[in-house]
């Protein structure tokens, strides 16, 4: 396979540290451009690569194939709207854009252009949604029907960035909602209805930085939980079926690899602490209770972008496509209505479900 071409849109945390790192350990790639107003950062780390100012400007001057935009929220779709107009494939970052409209605009320019187009719900590779989906396919907790996932914090003091200023896209529910989000609706499927409670908690904060979601199913309840003044923190991840529970403590050790630059090469890659093991309870089947530890599935980001890879070069489906990405940013939607108005919001979007039935396009 010859590597593809890639640009990063983006040069903080999230293009230096969670994606470069990725693309550099994988031979289907290579980083070619950056787009950024800091050039000299780019060069630290990467002195041999050409950097852009902006993304008309790399879109009219290089051949890259694929542009990851990794840039701040609210820049998401016009970016990648261009990228996709001007015949490239595109990965965006989390969340995918600031309406389920733009969500919706962006699927049908790919579609129409035969590009690729991929969110990076990387935490779908998370070691404990991994061990999760091993253990359902085992039928260990039979079926579904609680999920609880959560994000707790200790970060007391605000900090002067983006992400905690009043503005489009700020704040901890369009941060680490699309990761808790993704999870529920890949478990439990579409929602019927969501609830909400955002807050602003700590002193000087700008941007919502906590929320409470519930989420309501056919047959099934998610709660979705993040702040910022929690010291002491709870499970990460539950999941309750109808023969047994699923609790994980303890978040994957993916990400903190990734803000030390460090990617898939690394012997570190992937492996769990073993204390952090998720607890299974379930029924055997003389009818007794069996309480266990079960063995920890090794995380891999890396599978999202060899998906990319095998999209672009094989005509595979997305590895995180871009109508349940939309979906994400519907639910994100919803809960800022259910938020503001004190009552429980019906999640129905037929435009959305109706493209959800639309014909994969041939690549």
């Amino acid at each position: 396979m010859t590597a593809i071409r890639t640009a990063i849109v983006g040069w903080g945390m999230s293009g230096a540290c969670f994606h470069a790192p990725i693309l550099a350990d994988l031979p289907e790639f290579e980083i070619a451009a950056v787009v950024s107003a800091r050039p000299e950062a780019v060069a630290a780390d990467l002195p041999e690569v050409a950097v852009y100012p902006t993304v008309e400007a790399l879109l009219a001057a290089s051949d890259v194939e694929l542009v990851v935009v990794a840039s701040r929220n609210h820049e998401h779709f016009p970016q990648a709207r261009a990228a996709l107009a001007a015949g490239r494939h595109v990965v965006v970052e989390k969340p995918f854009v600031l309406s389920s409209r733009e969500g919706l605009e962006l699927d049908r320019l790919a579609r129409a252009g035969g590009r690729m187009l991929a969110v990076y719900q990387v935490r779908r590779f998370d070691a404990d949604v991994l061990t999760l989906a091993r253990v359902i396919g085992e039928g260990a907790i039979g079926r579904p029907h609680t999920l609880v996932a959560r994000y707790d914090r200790w970060r007391p003091q605000v900090r002067d960035r983006w992400r905690e200023r009043p503005g489009p896209g700020a704040g901890i529910l369009w941060d680490l909602g699309p990761h808790l989000v993704d999870r529920a609706l890949g478990l439990l499927g579409v929602p019927l209805t969501v609830s909400a409670r955002l807050a602003t908690m700590r002193p000087g904060a700008g941007a919502v930085d906590h929320f409470h979601l519930v989420l309501g199913f056919e047959h099934a309840t998610a709660v979705l939980h993040a702040d910022c003044l929690t010291l002491g923190p709870g499970p990460s991840l539950e999941v309750h079926g109808d023969r047994g529970s699923f609790v994980n403590y303890g978040l994957d050790v993916q990400e903190a690899l990734l803000r030390r630059r460090r990617g898939p090469a690394d012997p570190a890659w992937g492996r769990e602490n073993d204390a952090l093991r998720a607890r299974l309870t379930r029924l055997a089947e003389d009818g007794s209770i069996v309480e266990e530890t079960v063995p920890t599935e090794p995380g891999a980001y890396q599978r999202f972008y060899l998906g990319v890879a095998d999209a672009i070069r094989r005509g595979a489906a997305s590895p995180v496509d871009a109508i349940a990405a939309t979906r994400v940013v519907r639910v994100l939607e919803t809960a800022e209505i259910a938020d503001r108005d004190g009552r429980v919001v019906a999640y129905a979007d037929p435009a959305l479900e109706a493209a959800a039935t639309a014909e994969e396009p041939d690549r």
